[in-house]
């Protein structure tokens, strides 16, 4: 625990554009995702509206306008993901491998004939790499996950409120999930 809190904390000091630039990219889909959700509700609200009045009114048109724009920026926003999630992951990928190779300049060379070190050196040059999957995966959970879970909590909670308990019920079971696939991922990394 105090090594993945190390790692966290070195992420954050020296390659902290580079996160706060995938969190950004995060929180905009996001966002993105749960401005469709009111939209729908609200173009749903819309057309019950018109089809009473018996004509399609102005402002169901703008919303399905502005649906259909942000529907084709939501399916774009994997792009948008891609782009976030390489910048980060290559600079935090580099400032590790760069530490590492600074850590063994400093190593004397007789340590390299010792079995046990150098399986331990091989183990860790192996798995650098791994610490921007570890770090991109709770950005993830943090920042999209559990964004989309208070994000519909809020929704419910302003036009549906008695959805809360399902959607509290969804939130525990998601947080148990990702977290059981989360320490199985980072297990089988161990394993490599």
């Amino acid at each position: 625990m105090k090594k993945n809190i190390l790692l966290l904390r070195l992420a954050f000091k020296y390659c902290y554009k580079q996160i706060m630039c995938f969190i950004f990219v995060l929180s905009l889909i996001t966002f993105i995702n749960i401005a469709i959700n009111i939209l729908n509700k609200d173009m749903v609200n819309a057309l019950s509206e018109s089809m009473a009045l018996g004509k399609v009114s102005s402002l169901f048109i703008g919303l399905v306008i502005a649906y259909m724009v942000l529907y084709f920026i939501s399916r774009a926003s994997g792009f948008l993901w891609v782009f976030g999630y390489n910048y980060f992951r290559c600079d935090v990928d580099e400032f590790f491998h760069k530490i590492f190779m600074i850590k063994t300049d400093e190593i004397p060379q007789e340590k390299f004939f010792d079995t046990a070190f150098m399986e331990k050196y091989t183990f860790v040059r192996k798995n650098t790499d791994k610490i921007s999957s570890y770090l991109g995966s709770l950005l993830n959970l943090i920042f999209s996950n559990i964004g989309t879970i208070i994000g519909s909590i809020s929704i419910f909670a302003a036009y549906e409120p008695w959805l809360i308990l399902n959607a509290a019920v969804v939130a525990a079971f998601s947080v148990v999930v990702n977290g059981y696939v989360t320490k199985k991922n980072m297990n089988l990394i161990k394993l490599k």
